[in-house]
Parts: C-alpha cells; structure tokens; sequence
C-alpha cells in the first residue's frame, strides 16, 4: 500500500494564464522529448578575451569561425515538451533560449558546447527541476507580433541578461561589413550541429551540468539574412553578424549528471527515466 501511495504522489502547478493544473508524477526525470516547430540562431561576435572568460570549464576551448569568436543565442520554440515517460502530445508548448559557445573537448578533442544560461516561459521547469532535470531559469519573455508589415523576433529575460531584437529588412544585405563569420548556410550547420554535450554553470563555480542532445530529426537551415537586429547580453550589446532558423526538429535532451573543473563526475544519474 505504501508503495501505491507513492507511486501516486504529484506536483500540482498552476498554469498562469489558463488556470489549468497540471498534475506531475513524482517521477525521477533525466529525459525530455520536444517536438520542435521552430530553432532561431542569432550569432554575433565577440572578443577572445571576453570568450574565454565565457567558457569557465579549463577543458574547454572554444571554437573560432577563420580567427573571430562566436557567441550565439539558440531560441527554441517547442509546440510539445515532456519527460520520456509521458506520451509528447500531452505537453504543453513553450519558448525557450540559451547562450552558447562552441568548443573543442581537450581531454579528447571531441566537439562540445558551453551554455551559459538558459531560460524558457514553461511554468513546468520548476517542477522538472523538482523531479531530477538541469534547472532552466523560467523567466523568458518573448514578441512574435509583425511590425510594420514586417517580420519580428523579440525576446528578453526578466532578469536583464539577455535582450534580442530582430526586424525583417526590405532587402538582404549579405555584404556589409564586418564580413559574415559563416561562408553560408551548410558552413553554419557543420559549425553549430557538430556535438553532443554541452556543460552548463551551476552555483558551484568548480561544478558544471552535462547534457547531452540527440537530434532525432533535424529541420534544415536557412540563412534569415533580412533579419537585423542586436543581442544583449551579461557581457554587452553587439548587432547580429547572421541569423538562421531551422523547423520541424524533433530533440531529446538527457541530463548526465554533473562534474568538476577537469571533467570527472560529482554527481552520477539514473538514465532510465
């Protein structure tokens, strides 16, 4: 009997906007499925002093695209989220975002990523976290509305961090200068889909996250070169160099667990979940 009780203990969470509750299973939670109607890139570039001071990690290095740095802001519209356990159409949509940089693995020199914050409008990561998952700052704020006649991506953190605002041009303007950091579309995606793992910061600065991303089903990119705007982040607003935006992905995420400054495991999770 003890063990039925258990099995039916939830989280209650309280949808905001809809008053709808969502009752979560008590159930570790290491996997989560998305079905991806959207993936918007913005990538701007940025310093090798302020990118080193970026990736904390000391096994990390990060890539450079022909000697320029790259920080990027990945904004992932998701039209259903949930643990592996839970059938995908029963979750509810969401946006969400992260920072990151690409990096090389120097203990194996295999392709990685660091991601710096993340964040989604979800009233669901409280309780993800709860169950056992990487926590994600819920506190995303984000603008699809046409201005103007014309195409409009506006996203902001609560917190201040991260501001993007991006507005359809007349006309794409590919040759004015700096230079574009990618030669085109496929040098991007050979660029930004290359690697597994990402490590992420925890309230430990000598402690990062593992996660690890598995493309089950990839949206091709295309080059939003009438996309103009600025990306402001912890370390200063900088225009967008290029913008891409992929549809139809579908990802799973699963969280490993976490590890110390050279890489080895504190903290070992139950992959079943």
């Amino acid at each position: 009997m003890a063990q039925e009780t258990q099995q039916l203990e939830t989280l209650d969470i309280t949808d905001p906007a809809t008053g709808r509750i969502w009752e979560i299973p008590r159930r570790l939670t290491r996997n989560i499925m998305a079905d991806v109607a959207e993936r918007w890139v913005a990538n701007i570039e940025i310093s090798e002093d302020v990118c080193h001071r970026i990736v904390t990690p000391p096994f990390l290095e990060p890539i450079p695209v022909n000697g320029r740095h790259i920080l990027s802001l990945c904004a992932i519209f998701m039209r259903h989220a949930a643990p592996t356990w839970a059938p995908l159409q029963l979750g509810p949509p969401s946006h969400n975002c992260a920072l990151r940089v690409a990096c090389i693995d120097q203990r194996d020199a295999s392709q990685a990523v660091w991601v710096d914050h993340r964040y989604t409008d979800s009233h669901l990561a409280g309780a993800l976290s709860k169950l056992g998952f990487a926590p994600v700052r819920p506190h995303l704020v984000v603008s699809r509305h046409p201005r103007g006649g014309k195409q409009h991506l506006g996203l902001r953190t609560l917190d201040g961090d991260i501001t993007l605002n991006l507005i359809e041009t007349s006309n794409p303007t590919p040759q004015i200068p700096p230079p574009p950091l990618f030669h085109d579309r496929d040098h991007f995606a050979d660029y930004f889909l290359s690697g597994v793992r990402s490590y992420g910061p925890t309230d430990n600065p000598d402690q990062f996250t593992v996660v690890d991303l598995t493309k089950l089903r990839i949206g091709s990119f295309k080059d939003m070169s009438t996309m103009r705007g600025t990306l402001k982040t912890p370390w200063g607003t900088h225009p967008c160099n290029s913008v891409y935006r992929s549809r139809n992905s579908l990802y799973r995420w699963h969280y490993v667990g976490e590890v110390d400054r050279t890489g080895l495991p504190t903290h070992t999770t139950n992959t079943a979940a």
